[in-house]
């Protein structure tokens, strides 16, 4: 029976982690109203891109608007 190392297991998921990490991009969501930037989420990079529309509140409008995906 194979003994389990704490240290092991450990060095394990952090490079579990590591690998999720590096297939994602910090972007911002901008309101197509106002031009405003009002979100900054992580989306999957893909091999195409990624063209994201949400919905979300617009705190200067006060009310939800269409947000599209900028990166800077």
């Amino acid at each position: 029976m194979p003994v389990f190392s704490l240290a092991t297991g450990n060095y394990y998921w952090q490079l579990v982690l590591k690998m999720a990490k590096e297939n994602r991009e910090k972007v911002w969501l901008q309101c197509t109203e106002t031009g405003d930037l009002n979100y900054r989420t992580e989306i999957k990079v893909a091999g195409g891109a990624q063209k994201v529309e949400v919905k979300k509140y617009s705190p200067r409008l006060r009310k939800h608007t269409l947000h599209k995906v900028k990166r800077k």
